[in-house]
């Protein structure tokens, strides 16, 4: 039924929004998309999920625009199924910019020039597994859009990543990537890109931006490829990049292969109980964790810090205060706090009258002083959700 649904959705989203020259001989001129959803769910209702997948293949060859042709894969029917925000409206109309799963080749990735280096170390273990556990309650499976799917492509970073170990760490640590299934090399990827877009929504979030805009569909994409390119560009030693660009892509590498070869990586680190859920059910976070939030973070704070050197000074002026406020953009990940409550504060106030996304443009003209810098408040305990694992 999940399934069923996200397809019905679509299909209204779609119709009511992003095809309105077929739309009148369809379903008619009146009405709104969800008035379609729910004529085309009764006809599709005793479909079977082969089915509903086949009927977004033939969509997909209709010859609508091609912008929303994008955004109907066959694949995306599954991924999207049971997620909680596929009832909202998608403001997706217009949206023309390719989305990274139709990528064949990291060469397709475009360069990336770093201005600033983010650089946070003065945090514990436990912190970061704080940040991990954003992948248990991820509530949207839409960053597959902005994953690569190109078998070619993980081959590229695999061959990166060798390289870079071979250089960086030893020859086995080389032949040990090398020897990595792809589908466990695509998992610890996965997982990147879920602690990068989950708290990168709530981030974008903060300063007004609505989900699935087209703001922030850019932005989000924007900092997904901002990760790619650390496998496209040379890393040290093979020339062609200097200064912070290369530092930012060592950092990145180094984390994910001491994630994929360190002997300790499966170390079971941290447990977090969910009493909510039901009694003995909790979650692990190892070693590899703890590295990948690392990693999620500095992608985070390298594509704003340098995107902005304006803004980033402005709202969070020091990394410690931009880590504090990805803290707390995870901890409303995890408690499901509503939009207001980070709103509340005079700050908010300030930032929802100014338009800040997307955030490489310049300042909003007007905007007043903060009264605090954002990421000022109280570090988060998280010591009251997570345990040493013994």
């Amino acid at each position: 039924m999940q399934m069923y649904e996200a397809a019905v959705e679509i299909v209204g989203y779609y119709y009511g929004l992003g095809a309105k020259e077929h739309r009148a001989s369809i379903v008619g001129n009146g009405g709104n998309s969800r008035d379609e959803a729910g004529l085309l769910k009764e006809i599709f209702r005793k479909k079977t999920a082969q089915e509903l997948e086949d009927l977004g293949s033939t969509i997909r060859g209709l010859g609508f625009p091609a912008s929303w042709r994008a955004f109907f894969p066959t694949e995306l029917l599954a991924s999207m199924a049971g997620d909680s925000e596929q009832q909202q409206q998608l403001d997706l109309a217009g949206y023309t910019s390719r989305p990274v799963f139709e990528l064949g080749s990291l060469g397709e990735v475009e360069r990336s020039t770093t201005r600033e280096v983010f650089e946070y170390q003065n945090s514990s273990d436990i912190q970061w597994a704080w940040i991990s556990r954003v992948q248990i309650h991820q509530r949207s499976k839409f960053h597959r859009v902005f994953q690569p799917t190109s078998g070619r492509i993980v081959q590229q970073i695999k061959a990166r990543l060798a390289g870079f170990a071979g250089r960086t760490v030893c020859g086995l640590a080389k032949h040990q990537i090398l020897g990595t299934p792809d589908a466990a090399l695509e998992q610890v990827l996965d997982k990147v890109f879920v602690i990068v877009w989950e708290i990168n929504k709530k981030f974008l979030q903060s300063f007004c931006c609505e989900v699935f805009s087209r703001e922030f569909m850019d932005e989000q994409k924007r900092v997904q490829l901002s990760f790619l390119a650390c496998f496209r560009e040379a890393p040290a030693g093979e020339g062609g990049l200097s200064g912070p660009s290369r530092l930012r892509n060592e950092k990145i590498l180094r984390l994910i292969v001491e994630a994929l070869v360190s002997s300790r990586r499966d170390e079971k680190r941290f447990v977090m109980d969910h009493p909510t859920i039901a009694e003995n059910i909790y979650s692990i976070f190892t070693a590899a964790d703890v590295l990948l939030a690392k990693a999620g973070v500095h992608i985070l704070g390298d594509y704003y810090k340098s995107s902005s050197g304006e803004k980033w000074e402005f709202f969070f002026e020091h990394e410690e205060s931009f880590f504090r406020f990805l803290m707390s953009k995870s901890a409303e990940i995890y408690n499901g706090t509503p939009k207001s409550y980070s709103r509340e504060t005079k700050a908010f106030e300030i930032i929802k009258q100014h338009k800040n996304i997307p955030w490489k443009d310049p300042i909003s003209p007007g905007m007043p002083p903060l009264p605090q810098k954002l990421g000022r408040t109280k570090p988060i305990h998280v010591e009251l959700y997570l345990r040493p694992y013994s």
